[in-house]
């Protein structure tokens, strides 16, 4: 990951829906516009757009709806999950925070 580290990618998501929320977007809007917001990232790199949808089906759940393709785009990059695919893009504390990450997830969305 180069551009932010593992926690300032879910803290900038997790910051940006409320502000989305607070100004008057419902979180199904919300999580659209992250979407558009983060395109970049999860077009350019499947860790950064693994942590992005993790982040928004928590969100979703959290919030009390969970957008269908969320659903099914988590669900398909939690599929063929190989971490030690990821072990140098992150730190040892980062890779037990996405395994971590991947269980509660796989769990909401079980």
């Amino acid at each position: 990951m180069d551009k932010w580290s593992y926690e300032e990618l879910q803290e900038f998501i997790y910051e940006d829906i409320l502000e989305f929320m607070g100004d008057g977007l419902d979180i199904r809007q919300a999580t659209s516009r992250v979407q558009v917001e983060y395109a970049k990232a999860i077009e350019g790199s499947k860790l950064e757009k693994l942590i992005i949808f993790m982040t928004l089906c928590e969100e979703g759940v959290k919030h009390g709806f969970l957008r269908d393709d969320i659903k099914e785009q988590t669900l398909e990059l939690l599929q063929p999950i190989n971490i030690v695919a990821y072990e140098k893009q992150l730190n040892n504390k980062e890779i037990v925070k996405l395994r971590d990450d991947i269980n509660r997830t796989t769990t909401l969305l079980g």
